[in-house]
């Protein structure tokens, strides 16, 4: 007897126990059953459900169908067919019932695959008897059939008359289900009707899968599990819908039962997953997945075999940050609990990195834990961005930033905003090469970075990195590539510590940390997997493998099977990805896309909203929440983004609004609604995610190269990507071109047709990260400084000679008593004010200077704000 679960098998035990009392029993009951057949090899039926008593009814509305009575009048519904035993549900009486007439019809096929038989659930109806398949509508936009491969239609609908074809080319999701029924009915055989019916039915509420294996069964490429022989059941499988008892961990099925956690999705491993967690490698190896694929749940899975395989070998599981690393410990405690193995480390980059720094540099441990870096790198990361500003702008009486002025001047002719290209810049050199080897930066192929920089400019960018991190020693400040770049100096010293190091998120991974995790890894087989997907990187790092000592070649491995989004909600995100990098070359993203394979469920398309203002976005996003929680049974778990703002303004906002936030502490569990920054999303996931402040003029960056979008590209993907079944992207004035370029994949509306606003008052916003256009800086700056506003990007390097000369900080007039004109203003207000006359403008600058100099300001700033 072989015994399997259906993929609804265990939330129904859940729920059961969550009820208490002696529904808790009856749960417990089903649990001991399923013990038994997890614990024998291929038990009789009579010991397995040992103590349980068939239902005086028999079950008409799924063949083969057993139902036990449980204590306190609950059910265990069974399928016992051929030798295969399905556990189905366990409920109430009246849960049970519910659950049997939404799944009336229901019975399991088997296919072949690679020799193997997997085995699948299908809903099957009989016209003749009146048993019709349950379906209720997606509301999903299209004709249904169009929704099927060629290949599929083609085996649905040969041999059917062309009058009766078109009418199923018209049947849409919202065509009722009676007319539905009618033209199944136009079919001339009954087997051909219930097919072509089913089919629709499946389709029109969104299960796309059913409707194949609908078909499958229809055309004998899949058959009843009635058919098969003894030896076929012996090469049963597990599949996405249908699980071995054998393969599913009972230490897992009992925390899931009595915790009632949010991590579901850890507890079924995949087929395509399975084999991954389980398969040996000589050495390093990659896993490259979509969004949504599983990627962390099979690190997880397969850090674990590899822990408790052999105990006396040490593991580690190395995330990008600290939130991560929390993230994937919470799940590891949901898969053992007190059994957690304790040779299993989690730990971020920084934390690896500091661990280590104590052994070679023992007097640096307040230094290095100085900053709260150490609890939340994002949010630190702010505060570098902080004493970057203060350095680059050569505040506090530090200069040191001067030696990149003429890299800033030619960046600022090209329409670059200097200050976080520079930035930039200087974390992907930091990222590539160790203080002692960056002289190769003068030579090398910058990968991914567009903006071609000469020699010479390269040679200022290192002395200006040098002054950078004198300004941070100085002020006691580390970021994540410092702490990084501080152990890579004692490189050589370094020993294995780990057998085997698990990495999540590789791509955000820069060749020095990787150089790293490498010394620090025994070399082997198994030794190191790496986990990530190229459009799913935050960071702006460059990463070089070979360099780092990391030979994958021939270990790769790839997921392109997404299980977390709706077929909507990935169709629009994949498409705002795609339609973006058209225009971008991938030999400068360096990205590889894999190609999605969708989901197997359905949600109403993602909505994009349009508010008169970013407060009244973010109002009218708390208000939608919180009449969704309102109405919300279920626990469910919503985020809020916010584009173009550091983690250090959204923690800002979230105390105003007494909002958590997501970071390294975050506790899923204590809350239903999270604020973010889109970083910060990446790990986790969300029944709604809603997305604020995606305009125009905020993502991508106004004022970094078009060709270099896809870094603020992928971000935005990360975020899009967390909505499990409901997506909310949000905007003021102009939506961003990268979601304009794919909004045929949205339902586009206002928000006031959505939602009410929030009580909480909020009346403005904290700092964003690209600084606003128009301030009062513009009209009191001079000199360099004046050229280091953001205002000033675009303009060419004659003018900003004019403005170097003629706006110095102090006025300058010359000439006689009679004659007298200035030369020299204290600010740019005062010079601008002064050039419009043209007597003022003679010999201090061109008309044709004045004009582009006009032009630019008029355009930069808004009249409204300007000096009069």
């Amino acid at each position: 007897m072989q015994y399997i679960q259906h993929d609804e098998f265990m939330a129904s035990v859940r729920q059961l126990y969550q009820k208490g009392g002696r529904y808790q029993k009856a749960a417990k009951d089903v649990q001991a059953a399923w013990g038994r057949a997890h614990s024998q090899k291929e038990p009789p039926l009579n010991e397995v459900f040992e103590g349980m008593s068939l239902t005086n009814h028999g079950e008409s509305r799924i063949n083969h169908c057993r139902k036990y009575d449980l204590n306190g009048f609950a059910r265990l519904v069974t399928l016992v067919d051929n030798d295969i035993c399905v556990f189905l549900f366990t409920g109430d009486h009246e849960s049970t019932d519910t659950w049997l007439d939404k799944n009336k019809g229901l019975k399991f096929i088997a296919s072949k695959v690679d020799e193997k038989i997997r085995v699948n659930p299908v809903f099957v109806s009989n016209t003749q008897t009146g048993q019709v398949i349950s379906s209720e509508s997606d509301l999903s936009l299209g004709t249904l059939i169009q929704r099927l491969p060629e290949r599929y239609q083609k085996r649905l609908l040969d041999d059917l008359p062309q009058d009766i074809i078109d009418e199923i080319l018209a049947v849409e999701s919202i065509t009722d289900e009676d007319e539905i029924l009618s033209i199944a009915q136009l079919c001339n055989h009954p087997a051909q009707a219930d097919v072509v019916l089913d089919v629709l039915l499946s389709l029109r509420e969104g299960n796309e899968l059913q409707a194949k294996l609908r078909i499958d069964l229809y055309s004998d490429v899949a058959k009843s599990i009635s058919e098969l022989n003894e030896h076929e059941v012996e090469k049963i499988i597990s599949s996405d819908s249908t699980v071995l008892v054998k393969d599913v961990d009972p230490e897992l099925f009992r925390h899931f039962v009595e915790t009632a956690s949010f991590q579901k999705w850890m507890l079924y491993l995949h087929p395509s997953q399975r084999g991954i967690v389980s398969r040996d490698f000589t050495g390093p190896s990659r896993l490259l997945g979509v969004s949504g694929s599983g990627k962390t749940c099979v690190l997880i899975h397969r850090a674990l075999r590899l822990a408790e395989q052999n105990p006396e070998a040490k593991i580690a599981i190395l995330t990008l940050n600290s939130s991560l690393a929390k993230l994937i410990d919470d799940l590891i405690i949901a898969a053992r609990g007190q059994a957690r193995p304790k040779n299993l480390t989690v730990t971020s980059v920084w934390k690896l990195c500091y661990d280590n720094l104590l052994i070679h540099e023992k007097d640096k441990r307040d230094y290095y834990t100085q900053n709260t870096i150490v609890k939340n790198p994002f949010a630190t990361s702010e505060h570098i961005d902080e004493i970057w500003d203060e350095y680059y702008n050569c505040e506090r009486n530090n200069d040191d930033a001067d030696v990149m002025f003429e890299v800033h001047r030619t960046l600022l002719a090209r329409g670059i905003y200097p200050k976080d290209y520079l930035k930039q810049e200087i974390d992907f050199l930091r990222s590539a090469f160790a203080p002692n080897d960056r002289i190769h930066y003068l030579d090398m192929e910058r990968s991914g970075r567009a903006t071609p920089l000469e020699r010479r400019y390269r040679e200022m960018i290192l002395k200006g990195l040098e002054g950078w991190e004198r300004k941070m020693a100085a002020v006691g400040a580390i970021d994540d590539i410092g702490i990084v770049t501080a152990l890579h100096r004692h490189l050589n010293s370094l020993q294995p510590i780990y057998d085997h190091v698990l990495v999540d998120e590789v791509q955000d991974l820069g060749t020095l940390e990787l150089q790293i995790v490498r010394k620090l890894t025994h070399e082997g087989s198994n030794d190191l997997f790496l986990c990530g997907d190229s459009a799913q990187t935050v960071h702006t790092k460059y990463c070089d493998l070979g360099r780092s000592g990391i030979d994958a070649t021939g270990r790769y491995i790839r997921l392109n099977q997404n299980y977390r989004n709706s077929r909507q909600i990935l169709g629009a995100a994949y498409a705002v990805l795609t339609t973006a990098l058209e225009n971008i070359p991938s030999s400068i993203s360096g990205l590889e896309i894999l190609s999605p394979e969708y989901a197997n469920f359905s949600s109403p398309s993602p909505l994009l909203l349009e508010a008169d203002s970013l407060i009244g976005e973010l109002s009218m996003a708390i208000g939608y929440a919180n009449e969704k929680h309102d109405n919300d049974h279920n626990q469910h778990k919503y985020c809020i983004a916010i584009c173009g703002y550091p983690q250090k303004a959204i923690e800002l906002l979230g105390n105003l609004l007494s909002l958590p936030l997501l970071s390294g502490d975050t506790d899923l569990s204590t809350g239903w609604l999270f604020l973010s920054d889109l970083e910060q999303t990446k790990g986790f996931e969300f029944d709604l995610m809603i997305v604020l402040n995606c305009s125009e003029g905020i993502i991508p960056h106004p004022n970094l190269p078009d060709l270099e979008a896809f870094r603020d590209l992928t971000k935005l993907y990360v975020a899009l990507t967390r909505a499990k079944t409901e997506l909310i992207v949000s905007y003021t004035r102009k939506p961003s071109r990268f979601i304009s370029r794919a909004q045929e994949h949205f339902n586009q509306s206002k928000w006031i047709d959505y939602a009410s606003p929030s009580e909480n008052k909020i009346t403005e916003f904290p700092v964003p990260s690209i600084p606003k256009l128009g301030s009062e800086k513009v009209w009191e700056s001079y000199g360099k400084e004046l050229l280091r506003l953001r205002d000033m990007v675009g303009l060419s390097p004659t003018i900003q000679d004019e403005l170097l000369t003629h706006v110095s900080g102090t006025q300058k007039v010359t000439g006689s008593s009679t004659m007298r004109r200035t030369i020299e203003w204290k600010n740019f207000g005062h010079f601008y004010k002064d050039m419009h006359n043209p007597r003022a403008r003679n010999q201090v600058i061109s008309d044709e200077a004045w004009l582009e100099l006009n032009s630019h300001i008029n355009v930069v700033i808004s009249p409204d704000i300007q000096q009069e």
